[in-house]
């Protein structure tokens, strides 16, 4: 999402992306937004507790499945790896699978950017 919002330059500043938990067991609200804040000063990073977060998920279709692990972390969490893009609006336009070129993304968000609000 940073390669996007690069790519989007001047367009960028009417685009938020916002990262959700999925591991809220450890994901605090500061740890989440530390991450987001990794990839680009503007993203949002959001956690809660799991009573929070499940009907986000649900809405959204997200697999989750805690695993244990011999890890050091002790237990992984697989989960769906999918972009979303929501209109002003709030309404779900389009996904992306992991792995969808920066390209295409950037040539919907700017169609998308293009209508009327």
């Amino acid at each position: 999402m940073k390669q996007v919002m690069d790519a989007l330059r001047d367009d960028a500043q009417h685009v938020q992306v916002v990262f959700i938990s999925v591991d809220p067991e450890r994901d605090t609200p500061e740890k989440i937004q530390a991450y987001a804040n990794h990839f680009h000063p503007s993203f949002i990073g959001l956690s809660g507790a799991e009573a929070e977060l499940e009907p986000v998920w649900q809405a959204y279709s997200i697999f989750r499945e805690v695993v244990q692990s011999d890890s050091a972390l002790g237990v992984i969490v697989n989960h769906t790896a999918r972009t979303y893009l929501v209109d002003a609006q709030g309404n779900l336009r389009l996904s992306y699978a992991y792995g969808t070129p920066v390209e295409d993304i950037v040539h919907d968000i700017k169609l998308l950017l293009k209508q009327p609000r």
